[in-house]
């Protein structure tokens, strides 16, 4: 990010003094007397000299109430430790700790503006994704405010806040600011860059069609550098990887990583572009069976990852751990993934691979889940391989631990996609739950797991479907006739219907405008939300929450609860009385089953399906009740 121009300060400085006289009777020299001094010492890196008169200066600033110069003298300080990322960011949140007021016009605002993006920054490099995406969410909003003309809003904000978003998975809300961004006018170099940011929110959505063009549309761009091309074509790699052509994703890699080692041998920055490169060269290798290559590129990559976040660092251990398993090597892939939680979890310090990490050290990082996913398949591997029922607990404990890292990312979404995107992707990895939790149940015949594999199924049900009902029930129980929860459903219906036609209408030319005006009523919406927790606490604790054995001793006698957990192969049916212990029975998912739900599910395809031919409707549920709750006793 660029520095505040020069002349932008000497102009501060002749406004400060031209307002002099109202300054708490400060003057123009009181207020700059420390500036030679400052000057001097920063210039020769004298820490304590350059402190003392630095915060000097501040003191004086704040006397006169003189906010900008105040921020100016925050910038400079944290500008001094650019060296030290941890003491820089110790020194900006110091700052807005002591920060008295809110700025109140363009002058004012300005050097926090610079703080914000700074802090975005070293929050990134240490991993804090949620951190940095709220310190560039109040960078864009100074910035939308006042429009500072010298202010490089794309490369220092957007891209950046927009790039955050898409790391937490929040794609749509990443798209809404990258088109932000194209708004500001830029050349073909920093147009490709977008188009590259662009291709990623999307291809991190699942939408590879239109990833694809947004990279293709950064290839064609004519001024483009070596590092630009190669990034864009390691992105068109991907695309095609997940698409299922590892030898075309392996040739589009190889011809990136040729323009990005020409570009790192003279631009730093570009390693870092060399390395994710490398990464998804391996990953291609692996797809493409040739694992002693794919081994040497992720190689490449670990040799040469030290200055990337920490994150970056994780995934290469991740895509190691998945090439450990496809080479029949459980417990190298455990290793590899707990590798990856080291790097994202600086607590987590485990000796051996079965160690995972505390339930209080997860954050907001997909690299968690990731891991801790590949993890639990390693040591399913590696029982299966050599015995042992501690690994399946160790398995079991990992996909307890990936769902609630699931969880937390899932609480800072604040688009609907985005969550159905990340439940999807959950969904996989709670089959392989259930399935760890029945191959300890059948192996150990303890109670005690026919409930873990209820809370499985329990917590895999639609999220999205979970929270209307909670906040239908906060709202039936709200009774103070405030209009806010009036303007949060009609806020709520708008962006469903801007949604619906970003879904739709995908090909419209005005679906930039409608991204746009979808996250302006996100925006607006999460404000909405957090003052109504504030102003209803007790509404909003009463949560549903996932049903465990202590409320199903709730159910009426005489009756019975079922919970289904459905996957291609099997029905797993939790059979819960008020007065036994809790069943579990897996059924085979087979064709007359399959062909059973169909049936059963065709007569809600219209309103007049059922009442057109009740007969066969009942008939087909109780044929279709029977067959899913056959072997129990309890229901026959």
């Amino acid at each position: 990010m660029r520095p505040p121009p020069l002349f932008r300060i000497l102009l501060l400085t002749l406004l400060l003094t031209s307002a002099a006289p109202s300054l708490h009777a400060q003057t123009s020299a009181d207020l700059h007397r420390y500036d030679a001094q400052i000057k001097r010492h920063y210039d020769q890196g004298r820490l304590d000299s350059f402190l003392f008169f630095a915060l000097e200066k501040s003191k004086t600033a704040r006397q006169a109430d003189s906010l900008a110069l105040w921020g100016w003298v925050q910038y400079r300080i944290q500008k001094f430790f650019a060296d030290k990322p941890a003491e820089a960011l110790r020194r900006i949140e110091q700052s807005f700790k002591e920060q008295w007021r809110q700025p109140g016009n363009p002058e004012e605002a300005e050097p926090f503006l610079y703080l914000y993006t700074y802090q975005a920054d070293y929050y990134l490099k240490r991993g804090l994704l949620v951190s940095a995406v709220s310190s560039g969410e109040s960078a864009a909003a100074l910035f939308e405010r006042y429009r500072y003309a010298d202010f490089d809003a794309t490369e220092s904000v957007y891209k950046a806040l927009g790039n955050n978003y898409t790391r937490l998975g929040d794609n749509e809300k990443a798209l809404a600011v990258f088109q932000k961004a194209l708004l500001t006018g830029v050349d073909d170099e920093v147009l490709s860059g977008l188009y590259n940011n662009i291709g990623t929110a999307y291809w991190n959505s699942g939408d590879y069609p239109a990833a694809e063009t947004y990279f293709r549309k950064g290839l064609a761009l004519k001024q483009l550098s070596d590092a630009r091309r190669g990034l864009l074509l390691a992105g068109l790699a991907q695309v095609q990887l997940d698409q299922g052509q590892a030898a075309l994703a392996s040739r589009t890699a190889s011809e990136s990583l040729v323009l990005l080692r020409r570009a790192a041998a003279s631009n730093p920055q570009s390693v870092e572009y060399l390395v994710r490169a490398y990464r998804t060269a391996g990953e291609a290798a692996t797809a493409a069976g040739r694992y002693g290559e794919a081994e040497q590129l992720l190689a490449m990559a670990h040799k040469q990852d030290a200055g990337l976040p920490p994150r970056d660092r994780g995934k290469i251990e991740i895509a190691r751990a998945q090439l450990m398993l496809l080479r029949e090597k459980p417990y190298q892939a455990m290793e590899a993934a707990n590798a990856a939680l080291r790097m994202v979890i600086p607590d987590f310090k485990p000796e051996r691979p079965n160690e995972s990490p505390a339930s209080r050290d997860l954050y907001e990082e997909n690299v968690i889940f990731e891991a801790l996913a590949v993890k639990a398949e390693a040591a399913e591997r590696w029982y299966q391989k050599n015995g042992g029922i501690e690994w399946l607990y160790v398995a079991l404990s990992c996909h307890d631990l990936a769902w609630q890292a699931e969880m937390r990312l899932r609480e800072v979404f604040r688009y609907r996609s985005s969550k159905l995107d990340l439940q999807h992707n959950a969904r996989v990895r709670e089959e392989a739950a259930m399935r760890v939790a029945h191959a300890l149940y059948v192996q150990t015949n303890k109670p005690a797991l026919i409930l873990r594999g209820f809370a499985i199924a329990e917590r895999s049900k639609d999220m999205l479907l979970r929270d209307a009902l909670e906040e239908n029930i906060a709202q039936r129980q709200q009774s103070s006739g405030d209009a806010r929860f009036g303007q949060l459903r009609l806020l709520r219906r708008n962006l469903a219907d801007f949604e619906k036609r970003i879904l739709v209408e995908s090909g419209s030319n005005q679906i930039n405008e409608w991204r746009q005006m979808a996250d302006d009523i996100t925006t607006q919406i999460a404000k909405l939300e957090f003052d109504l927790r504030k102003a209803y606490p007790h509404l909003y604790e009463k949560k549903m929450g996932i049903r465990d054995y202590a409320s199903l001793k709730g159910i009426p006698a005489n009756s019975l609860l079922l919970e289904y957990f459905v996957t291609d192969a099997f029905v797993d049916v939790f059979v819960c009385a008020p007065d036994r212990a809790v069943a579990w029975h897996r059924l085979p998912n087979d064709q007359e089953l399959q062909d059973l739900t169909g049936r059963f599910l065709a007569f809600f395809d219209n309103a007049n399906a059922i009442l057109a031919a009740p007969d066969a409707y009942f008939r087909t549920a109780y044929e279709l009740g029977k067959n899913t709750t056959a072997g129990s006793r309890y229901c026959r």
